[in-house]
């Protein structure tokens, strides 16, 4: 009488070419979730970076410079930047700055006649490590860590951000400015 089923041979050969495959599909499925999520924070960054850029630049290309306004105002430090602007006819104060403590870079805006602020965050879902500001000098052929309209009496001729994430150095931000510079044609 031969009764019908599997041994248990082919029970063993089957767990193990099942478990195989598991395997295999588990190990697949894990590097591609691993890849996915590199390439999401690299987007993460990429997109504050050019959000910033572009802020950046859109306010440094209006700055407001006066020899008629006795406060003219444009101070850079290492983790800050403060200067003023002309948005929507109307002189605004712009300060951008690096909270440590919160790992933040923040943009505020301030009307100089109001007291209303408006703050915006940047690469506010990433861990900002350090954010550094650079002012090119001409004369010295030189970045400088600190700057002053008012010790200088004129501006810097670009500015650079160097923003570190996680241990990563990002690529720099560099704007140049053309307020008053002479130019011989």
């Amino acid at each position: 009488m031969r009764e019908e089923g599997f041994t248990l041979v082919e029970i063993l050969i089957a767990v193990t070419i099942s478990a195989i495959i598991m395997t295999v599909t588990f190990i697949f499925f894990q590097q591609s979730l691993s890849t996915w999520e590199r390439s999401g924070a690299n987007s993460d960054w990429q997109q504050h970076w050019r959000v910033l850029e572009s802020d950046l630049q859109r306010h440094l290309n209006n700055i407001f410079l006066s020899p008629l306004y006795q406060d003219n105002l444009f101070i850079g430090e290492e983790h800050s930047l403060e200067f003023l602007t002309v948005e929507d006819k109307q002189l605004k104060r712009i300060s951008y700055f690096f909270d440590p403590y919160q790992g933040l870079l923040k943009r505020e805006i301030s009307s100089i006649d109001k007291e209303e602020s408006q703050q915006l965050l940047f690469f506010n879902n990433l861990e900002i490590e350090g954010v550094n500001f650079y002012f090119y000098d001409p004369k010295d052929d030189y970045w400088k860590g600190y700057w002053s309209y008012e010790e200088e009496e004129r501006l810097p001729t670009a500015i650079k951000v160097q923003i570190t994430i996680k241990k990563v150095e990002l690529p720099p931000i560099v704007i140049a400015l053309y307020l008053g510079r002479e130019y011989q044609g």
